[in-house]
């Protein structure tokens, strides 16, 4: 794997993990909010 091809690997990394981050967050938002509905209907 060309020097060149790692560099550009590592920045996109850099630049998706934000990204993954706040999606996580965000499924995890919506997973207790639905949970929280089956606990209220129970």
């Amino acid at each position: 794997m060309p020097v060149v091809m790692q560099d550009t690997m590592g920045e996109m990394q850099q630049m998706v993990q934000p990204m993954i981050q706040k999606i996580q967050r965000m499924q995890h938002e919506v997973i207790a909010e639905i949970q929280a509905e089956k606990n209220k209907s129970g």
